[in-house]
C-alpha cells in the first residue's frame, strides 16, 4: 500500500464515519505545501516513535479495508480510533499535514510535488516491513 493511500484513509479516519460522504476539508486548515510535507518528514524521520507509529497507521489502513469489505463497521470504528490516537501521538504539524491533504488535488503539480516530498516516509515503511516498496 502506498503513502497515498495511506493519507486517503487517515484523512478519512479522522472524522466520524458517518461524515464520509461529506469529506471535503475544513476550509480553515491551510492548504499543505511541499515544505511543509518536508518537515513532517523530517520530524517523524529523526524519532524511531513516530515512524513506528506512522507505520502501524499504514498496517491498521489495511485492517480498515479488510473489515470495510466484511462490513464490519465495529472493528473499522475501533481501527479508525487507534489511527487517530496514533496521528496526535505523531503530533500536530503531522496532523494538519493530514488534514489539509483532504483539499490537496494529487492531480495538480503541487498535490504532485507534497506527495513527492511524502515518498521518503512511504519507503522507510516499506522498508520496516520488509517490502521491496510499492512500484513508484
Amino acid at each position: 500500500m502506498d503513502l497515498k493511500s495511506v493519507i486517503a484513509i487517515v484523512a478519512i479516519a479522522a472524522v466520524p464515519l458517518c461524515a464520509h460522504a461529506q469529506l471535503r476539508g475544513d476550509p480553515d486548515t491551510p492548504m499543505p505545501t511541499k515544505a511543509d510535507a518536508e518537515r513532517v518528514v523530517w520530524i517523524v524521520s529523526s524519532d524511531e516513535n513516530k515512524t513506528k507509529g506512522l507505520c502501524e497507521i499504514a498496517t491498521l489502513d489495511e485492517q480498515i479495508e479488510e473489515a470495510a469489505k466484511r462490513k464490519d463497521m465495529k472493528k473499522v470504528k475501533e481501527l479508525s480510533d487507534r489511527i487517530t490516537e496514533l496521528r496526535q501521538k505523531i503530533g500536530p504539524e503531522f496532523v494538519q499535514l493530514m488534514d489539509g491533504m483532504e483539499q490537496l488535488d494529487l492531480r495538480t503539480k503541487d498535490g504532485q510535488e507534497v506527495s513527492a516530498a511524502l515518498e521518503p516516509l512511504d519507503r522507510r515503511c516499506a522498508k520496516k516491513n520488509g517490502a521491496p516498496g510499492h512500484g513508484r
